[in-house]
Formats: structure tokens, C-alpha cells, sequence
């Protein structure tokens, strides 16, 4: 997703698309985290994110998955030595 940088006043604001703002629950004044990252990449989270919250959601998610034939078995029997 591209993001517009727009100036306002003497600062800089990132613009955020509704649909974005609406799936995160967002509204004027929410705080966000921002981090720079090691490959020089800009993270943005809801300031009220939790590491251990999305840990559960990533398991619930991962539970409901029916678990199919292994990709690995499968590209060993369709190879061609």
C-alpha cells in the first residue's frame, strides 16, 4: 500500500486510507507506535498493540488451518531426477 506524506503546518503527516483506519478501529487523536526498522523500513502499530495478543490471535488462526499433504513430500514426488 502506497501512503501520501502531506504537509501540515511545520510537520509532515502520513496519510492513512479509510479502509486502513477502519479496519484498525482508528479515530482522530488514537496514538500509533512508529519504529525504523534494520533494513531502514517504517513500522507503524496502534499504540496499544500487544506482542503476546497477536501471539494468541497467530495461534487461533493456525488451529483453524486443516493441515494438507507436506509441500516438501510433495515436490520430492513430483521431481525429476
Amino acid at each position: 500500500m502506497d501512503l501520501q506524506i502531506a504537509k501540515r503546518g511545520h510537520s509532515l503527516a502520513l496519510r492513512l486510507p479509510s479502509a486502513v483506519v477502519r479496519q484498525l478501529g482508528l479515530r482522530e487523536g488514537d496514538t500509533l507506535h512508529g519504529q525504523v526498522t534494520a533494513d531502514d523500513a517504517l513500522a507503524i502499530r496502534p499504540a496499544g498493540w500487544s506482542r503476546a495478543s497477536f501471539a494468541a490471535e497467530l495461534c487461533e488462526a493456525r488451529a483453524a488451518l486443516s493441515l494438507g499433504a507436506s509441500v516438501i513430500d510433495r515436490l520430492h514426488q513430483d521431481a525429476r531426477y
